[in-house]
């Protein structure tokens, strides 16, 4: 099991909270949190410890992560335990072993829990049980208008908001219809057969040269390419056989 360890520490004469990750890596919810901060002469991540930012910080850790506390106060403690019984902290757990059993992508997992964590926080003061389709349409003027989301994650919000209310809610009858960002139209930036080869031609270590060749020619993903094993290699038949790609789809695009 990941570990994760908390523990209290002083950084430009302020109290703050370290963040160590004492095995695997830092969590994707985590590296995109505002408040996460890196010092380079402590070796470690860390927040400035206001008010609110400590529930803030547990319940953006996966559930399948251990978490050591060192040096924490009463009042830490405190919020702690209130994490246990906490409203907003019992629907993400139910959302995400609801996406994990209809076997979503950790990827996903993990970005669709962060955006319906941000909408729960964005009403601090309102069990998220009571929230609707009017929160709801806020939410995502508050994205689109004041944090200036990208179309791509304005998407992923909407997917995941939609999938809570629609899935977990048990709001099938209630279809909400929110409104998707229309996708800019924009041509695609085509290097030339020079600049291909030139790219290549740059890379001196034979294994790497021969990954980034076969990325580029067949069209492969990042994550199909290191999950490629020997046996999906047909020889006979010139093919590669892609398992598991996007959308849990099988193809061979080469």
């Amino acid at each position: 099991m990941r570990t994760i360890e908390l523990a209290t520490m002083e950084h430009w004469e302020k109290p703050c909270l370290s963040i160590l990750p004492k095995s695997g890596e830092m969590p994707e919810t985590l590296r995109r949190w505002g408040k996460l901060r890196y010092t380079a002469a402590k070796r470690c991540w860390y927040i400035f410890r206001y008010s609110g930012d400590l529930r803030e910080l547990l319940d953006l850790i996966p559930e399948d992560i251990h978490v050591q506390f060192r040096g924490l106060a009463a009042i830490d403690v405190k919020e702690i335990e209130r994490r246990a019984v906490s409203p907003v902290h019992e629907e993400l757990l139910h959302f995400i072993k609801h996406l994990e059993l209809r076997r979503y992508a950790p990827s996903t997992v993990q970005t669709y829990r962060a955006f319906l964590l941000g909408f729960f926080q964005h009403f601090p003061n309102q069990n998220p049980v009571s929230l609707g389709e009017i929160e709801v349409k806020q939410y995502m003027t508050h994205l689109v208008e004041t944090r200036k989301l990208s179309y791509s994650s304005q998407n992923q919000a909407v997917n995941a908001i939609k999938y809570y209310f629609e899935q977990i809610k048990g709001d099938r009858q209630q279809k909400y219809d929110l409104l998707r960002p229309r996708k800019a139209k924009t041509l695609p930036t085509v290097l030339s057969e020079e600049e291909v080869s030139a790219i290549l031609s740059a890379i001196p270590n034979v294994k790497h040269k021969t990954l980034v060749t076969l990325l580029y020619a067949a069209g492969l993903r990042s994550g199909e390419l290191v999950s490629l094993k020997v046996c999906d290699l047909d020889l006979e038949r010139k093919q590669i056989v892609i398992k598991g790609g996007k959308g849990k789809k099988t193809g061979s695009p080469f």
